[in-house]
Order: C-alpha cells, then structure tokens, then sequence
C-alpha cells in the first residue's frame, strides 16, 4: 500500500513538473518580444521539446526497446489492435460531440484554443500537437498511473477521467460536459496500453488523432 501512495505522490508531482515547467516556458518565451515569426515559432517548439525529453528519461526504462518489440511477430497484431480500438474511442467521442455541440450549440474550450494556436503559430502547433504533446500525455495519463493502479477497469476508468478532465479545465458551465468526449479518447488510449503494455502504441495513436483533426482544421 505504502508504494502506491509513493507512486501515487509522484504522479501528482509530474503532473505540477509539466504543468508548471509549459506555463513557465510559455511566459518566458512570450516576454522574449521575438519579432520573427519563424524564429518565435521554433523558440516555442524547443521549449516544448525540452519538458518531452526531461519527461522521456524519467521513464526512459519503460521506453526501452519498445520500438523493436512493435517490429516482432505479435508487433501487427499490436498495432491493428491499437487502430481499432483507437477508430471505436473515436467514434464515440464524435457521437458525444455532435450531441453536446446540439445543446450547447459550440465547440470544447480546448478545441477552439486549439484551432486558434493553429492559425497564429502553425508550425509550433502542428508539431507540438502532433508529436510532443502525444508523449507527454501519454506518459502522464497512461503510463505514470499503470504503475499505481492494477485492476484494467479501474486504471481505465481513472485515466479517462483524468485525461477528459484535464482538458475541460478551462471550461464554465455547460463546456464541463466536454469531458465525456474527451474521457471517450481517453479510454481507448486507456484500454491500447493496458492491453500492449507498450506506451508507443498508445502514443501513435493519439498522434494519429492529433494528426487528422490538424488537417480537418487547416485543410476543411
């Protein structure tokens, strides 16, 4: 017991690491004045890059030759696993949407944040969005708690809920129901990782979800 406190407690501690660590590199880089947009862009990229890769070697154990397990026999099997159940969180979290975008006749706080940083600071967005963020989340969401939370059904449950909470933070009345949508994904991603036991897979596929709403905003 006294472990999964300890483990518990340091979830909670990464969570302050990373959250603090963007606000603060957010800000700082924001009072640089950079004129040059590419340059401002980039600035931002690399600060993100740099809280990823501080994230990366805490659990630089857990990363350990998953890439070569994926190119293994059962890798496929992995992936198409990872594919379905990522197009079933998916479907869902649409359905969920489309409902709630009928009654609160708007889109989530986090999706419209999203589109804007998209349209200001393309590149910085669509990399962080796409590649860094999916880490970090990962990491936090799904493989920091696997190692505090043993039952599938209760890591699954916590994990969504969590990671639908976490991007509903910023909402006020009716926008808090964003996080069924959001805990929808969360689950998949929950359910990818605890079936493979192997974080890559959970994290191509919420850079593959990433990926194709980037393109749905900046291309439709």
């Amino acid at each position: 017991m006294e472990n999964k406190l300890v483990k518990a407690l340091l979830w909670i501690l990464l969570i302050c690491f990373y959250v603090i660590a963007t606000v603060y590199v957010g800000y700082f880089i924001s009072h640089m004045h950079i004129k040059n947009t590419l340059l401002e862009n980039v600035t931002y990229i690399f600060g993100e890059l740099l809280i990823t890769v501080c994230l990366v070697f805490l659990y630089r154990k857990d990363f350990k030759g998953k890439f070569q397990e994926l190119k293994n026999p059962d890798g496929n099997k992995k992936i198409i696993y990872s594919l379905k159940t990522w197009g079933i969180g998916l479907l869902t979290m649409v359905i969920f949407n489309i409902i709630l975008g009928i009654f609160i006749k708007d889109i989530a706080v986090n999706e419209s944040a999203n589109r804007e940083v998209l349209l200001t600071h393309s590149l910085y967005a669509i990399t962080t969005m796409t590649i860094l963020t999916p880490i970090c989340e990962e990491i936090i969401f799904r493989l920091s708690p696997s190692k505090m939370i043993d039952n599938k059904y209760i890591y699954v449950l916590f994990t969504s809920v969590m990671f639908g909470f976490a991007h509903v933070l910023s909402a006020t009345g009716l926008q808090v129901l964003y996080i069924i949508p959001y805990a929808s994904l969360g689950a998949a991603f929950g359910l990818i990782y605890n079936k493979n036991q192997n974080i890559l897979c959970s994290i191509l596929m919420h850079s593959i979800h990433n990926l194709a709403c980037v393109m749905i905003v900046l291309f439709l």
